[in-house]
């Protein structure tokens, strides 16, 4: 993830302006964003720290922001694992929920631009639902908002 992002930038929004679809139905912009979701566990936190320097040093990039959001997110996961709730040490939970935190942090900065698509909603909701008390709205706003956006939204 190194270089000039303002190709990427302008697809995304291509892609929601034009709101394209797949033949099933689903916005071609899910899929772009899906792209961006196979990182390698061991690569978190380098992809990590260059969305946060891209954020940085385009601070109106959507993009940046929604990456550091979904990887913060993945990163959560890997903190906490697999295991049961009541297995998980003080330690993963905590990590865990600093990520979430992180997470929504970066999506819920979206909102407000005048950009923001349905993909982000549905990423909040899906925060919400994990850790409600992290949240600001809950998440039936986001839903709303989705829908508003995009009213046969699948993600939605």
């Amino acid at each position: 993830m190194e270089g000039d992002y303002r190709f990427l930038e302008e697809l995304r929004r291509k892609l929601w302006r034009t709101r394209e679809r797949l033949p099933s139905g689903e916005l071609r912009l899910a899929k772009f964003y899906d792209a961006f979701s196979s990182v390698p566990s061991a690569q978190l936190e380098l992809v990590i720290s260059q969305a946060e320097e891209w954020a940085r040093t385009d601070p109106k990039s959507y993009l940046a922001r929604y990456l550091l959001g979904l990887w913060q997110y993945e990163l959560a996961w890997k903190k906490r694992s697999s295991g049961y709730a009541k297995d998980l040490t003080d330690d993963q939970v905590a990590a865990y929920r600093s990520d979430l935190q992180a997470s929504y942090d970066s999506l819920s900065q979206l909102e407000a631009n005048p950009e923001a698509d349905p993909e982000v909603y549905a990423r909040l909701i899906a925060l919400c639902r994990e850790a409600e008390d992290l949240c600001q709205k809950p998440a039936q706003l986001y839903l709303q908002k989705s829908m508003t956006l995009e009213p046969s939204y699948l993600g939605s």
